[in-house]
C-alpha cells in the first residue's frame, strides 16, 4: 500500500469515526474501528513513509481519542484492540499532545491506557530530539547507514539480553528489562523507512524462543500486556514471524493469538502416543502420563468475552487453550490435548475457567481432583462433565496410562508436559494403533510420516528452555528408539504430533527414497 493509499485509509476511517455520535459507540463503534486500526498497523510499520508523516497530519485527533476511550469502556472484546492502536498513537507526539489537552486525560484514562501514556511521557522526556541532517545526497545516505548500524546493536543487544536470560521470565524483574530493551528495538526497525531493517527482523533467528517468552512473561506481568500486545501485533506483520508461531508450542500459540486476534488453524489429524509418554514419565520417577483435553463448558455464572481454560498440574507450567469465538455462557473448545507426567498416586489437577483482558485473568469458575479418582486407565479417553466451583460445568476428556516399566527412582523433574498435541478431536473417529491415539482423518503423505500421515519434514534445533523445563533434557526417536538430547537436531511434522525422529534416521530415510 503506497503512502498516499495509507494516508486516504486514514483520512475515511477517521471520518466514519467523527460521524458517529458518542451514544452510539457500542452498536457503530467496531464497525468504523476496524478500518482505522487497519490503517494505523499500515502506518506504523513505516515502508510507505515515516510514521510521523502518515499519522502526524491527521484530523479531529481529540474526537478520535475520545472515541477509542469510550469504545474501550463499552466494547471488552475489543480493548486489546484499541490498547494497541493507542500505543502505536501515543509514540507520535502530536497525537500525545492531542490527548494531554483533554480535560481529565490521562488521569481519567482506564489503566492500561494511563501506562502507555505515562510510559511514552517518560520516553519522549528522556529522548532528546535528534538534529536533522541537510538533505543531500550525501548525508541521506549517511542517515540511512546511520540508522542501520543503529538497527543491528539494538538488535543484537535485544537477543544477546533475551539469551542471558535463557529467554525464561521466571526472574521478572530481568525478564522486564529484556523485554524493553527487545522492544524498543522492534520499535525502532518497524519505524524506520529503510527496507534493510524490516530485513534484519525478518531474518532474527530464534523466533519460537522468543515468542514462548513473550507468551510467558505475558502470564507474569498483568500490567505489561498492553505492550505485550502492541509488540506481538508489529511482530506477526511479518510472515516469518507468523510462521514462527505456527510451528510454537499450541498453549503458547494459544496465548498470542488471543492477545493479537489472529485466527488459530484447524489441524486435520492428531497423533499422540501415551504408552511412551507414560514410559518417559517413569524414566524421571513418576507413575505415568495424563491425557487432558478441554471440550465446552456450561451454564458459566456470567457471559465473557473469550474465554479459555488453563490448566496446572504437578507443578509444571501451566497450559491453556485457544480461547472461544463466541460471548456466551456455554463456550465450546474442541482443544488442543495435553500430556501430563503424574508424580504421584494421590497427585492432583487444577482447571480453571478464565476470561482475560489486559490488566489481569477473571476466573469463572475451577475444579480441582485427583488424578487416579477422576481419569479411567483405558484404550480411550473418557468424556466426563464435571462441575465448577462458581456454578457450571466443564466437559472434558481424560484417559490415565500407567508405565509399564517400573524401579526407576526421581531424578530431577517430576511434573513434565510430556506432549503437546494439535487440532480438534472427533471422539467418534480417534483409534488406537501400536499404542498410538488418532484422532481424525490420516494424511496421504508419502514417504517418512507420522502415525497421523502427516510428512516428517520439520528440522527443529534443539529444545528451548521452556520445552527443556516441561519435557525434560531429552527425547526419543520413534523410529529407533535411541535419545535425542536437549542440543541435538530432531525431526517432526509441522501439525505437533507426539513423534520425533533423530537425526540417523531421518538421513537414511531420506536416502532410501
Amino acid at each position: 500500500m503506497a503512502a498516499a493509499a495509507v494516508a486516504e485509509a486514514l483520512a475515511e476511517s477517521v471520518q466514519r469515526i467523527v460521524a458517529i455520535s458518542p451514544d452510539r459507540v457500542s452498536e457503530d463503534g467496531p464497525e468504523a474501528f476496524d478500518p482505522f486500526r487497519r490503517a494505523v498497523t499500515q502506518a506504523s510499520r513505516g515502508r510507505d513513509a515515516p510514521p510521523s508523516q502518515l499519522l502526524g497530519p491527521v484530523e479531529s485527533k481529540e474526537m478520535v481519542l475520545k472515541f477509542l476511550v469510550a469504545l474501550h469502556g463499552c466494547k471488552k472484546m475489543y480493548r486489546r484492540q484499541v490498547v494497541a492502536v493507542m500505543a502505536v498513537l501515543m509514540h507520535e507526539k502530536l497525537w500525545l499532545k492531542s490527548l494531554l489537552q483533554i480535560e481529565g486525560f490521562p488521569e481519567d484514562l482506564p489503566e492500561d491506557l494511563r501506562l502507555i501514556v505515562e510510559e511514552e511521557q517518560k520516553r519522549v522526556e528522556d529522548e532528546p530530539e535528534e538534529a536533522e541532517l541537510p538533505e543531500t545526497e550525501e548525508a541521506s545516505t549517511a542517515r540511512r547507514s546511520s540508522r542501520l548500524d543503529k538497527s543491528v546493536q539494538q538488535l543484537a543487544a535485544a537477543r544477546f539480553q533475551l539469551q542471558q536470560i535463557g529467554f525464561c521470565a521466571t526472574d521478572t524483574d530481568a525478564a522486564g528489562e529484556a523485554f524493553t530493551v527487545f522492544n524498543r528495538a522492534v520499535l525502532w526497525i518497524v519505524q524506520s523507512p529503510e527496507q534493510e531493517d524490516d530485513e534484519l527482523l525478518s531474518k532474527m533467528e530464534e523466533k519460537e524462543n522468543v515468542l514462548e517468552f513473550l507468551a510467558d512473561f505475558h502470564d507474569r506481568r498483568p500490567k505489561h500486556r498492553a505492550r505485550i500486545t502492541q509488540l506481538c501485533v508489529r511482530l506477526l506483520e511479518f510472515e516469518t514471524w507468523r510462521e514462527a508461531l505456527a510451528s510454537s508450542n499450541p498453549s503458547v500459540a494459544a496465548t498470542l493469538h488471543a492477545l493479537t486476534g489472529l485466527s488459530a488453524p484447524v489441524r486435520a489429524s492428531t497423533a499422540v502416543n501415551l504408552d511412551t509418554a507414560a514410559e518417559l514419565a517413569a524414566s524421571r520417577g513418576c507413575i505415568g502420563a495424563l491425557y487432558l483435553r478441554i471440550v465446552s463448558a456450561k451454564a458459566l455464572p456470567k457471559d465473557a468475552p473469550a474465554p479459555f481454560v488453563r490448566a496446572s498440574a504437578f507443578g509444571a507450567a501451566a497450559q491453556r487453550t485457544e480461547t472461544a469465538a463466541a460471548v456466551n455462557a456455554a463456550p465450546r473448545w474442541d482443544a488442543t490435548p495435553f500430556v501430563f507426567e503424574v508424580p504421584t498416586p494421590d497427585a492432583s489437577i487444577t482447571i480453571e475457567v478464565l476470561s482475560s483482558d489486559e490488566t489481569g485473568d477473571d476466573l469463572l469458575g475451577s475444579v480441582s481432583f485427583k488424578v487416579l479418582e477422576k481419569a479411567p486407565e483405558s484404550k480411550m479417553p473418557k468424556l466426563m462433565s464435571l462441575p465448577l466451583d462458581a456454578g457450571g460445568s466443564l466437559d472434558l476428556e481424560l484417559l490415565f496410562r500407567a508405565a509399564k516399566s517400573g524401579g526407576y527412582a526421581p531424578r530431577g523433574t517430576q511434573s513434565v508436559v510430556a506432549g503437546l498435541t494439535a487440532a480438534l478431536w472427533d471422539l467418534e473417529n480417534a483409534k488406537v494403533e501400536d499404542g498410538w491415539i488418532v484422532s481424525g482423518v490420516k494424511g496421504g503423505a508419502s514417504g517418512l510420516a507420522c502415525p497421523a500421515g502427516h510428512p516428517i519434514d520439520k528440522r527443529k534445533e534443539g529444545m528451548s528452555w521452556r520445552q527443556s523445563f516441561l519435557q525434560g533434557e531429552t527425547k526419543l526417536c520413534n523410529l529407533c528408539s535411541s535419545e535425542i538430547h536437549r542440543h541435538e537436531t530432531r525431526w517432526r511434522c509441522f501439525h505437533h504430533c507426539d513423534f520425533n525422529v533423530c537425526e540417523k534416521c531421518y538421513v537414511k530415510a531420506a536416502s532410501a527414497q
